[in-house]
């Protein structure tokens, strides 16, 4: 009922964030997650696709690798969760969707260690080309 609350007047923003986020739980829980370095570390984790309001359009929790859907089943895991949140728009092109870490081909975040063959320049160059635009 939640979720149709919040899918009530349809997805009304051009720009989407899917990111992860934790709810506070302390109790014994086989659902409860631990992510270190984050301000709320215990806790249920859900995925979450909002706007730039920060209006939550889509959100799932996160019961394990296990719980995959089984129609994008053949897909890595973070292409099946970007995918599972977009489910909700009509038409995923004509959105621009942000993310980090959940590897789909769109705008992201890059790991120096999942682009080594990929033919770009080093990472101290463009660390320099960065604070120059700054």
């Amino acid at each position: 009922m939640l979720q149709e609350s919040f899918r009530k007047f349809g997805v009304f923003e051009e720009d989407l964030s899917g990111d992860e986020m934790i709810v506070r739980y302390y109790e014994h829980n086989t659902l409860k997650q631990f992510m270190w370095g984050k301000p709320i570390r215990f806790g249920y984790k859900f995925l979450a696709l909002c706007g730039v309001s920060v209006y939550c359009y889509n959100f799932d929790l996160y019961c394990g690798k296990g719980s995959a859907n089984e129609e994008n089943s053949d897909l890595l895991l973070g292409s099946e969760v970007v995918l599972n949140m977009l489910s909700v728009v009509n038409n995923p092109f004509s959105y621009n969707v942000y993310f980090d870490n959940l590897g789909f081909n769109a705008t992201g975040t890059m790991r120096e260690k999942t682009i080594s063959k990929c033919p770009l320049k080093e990472s101290n160059a463009m660390k320099k080309r960065t604070e120059r635009n700054i």
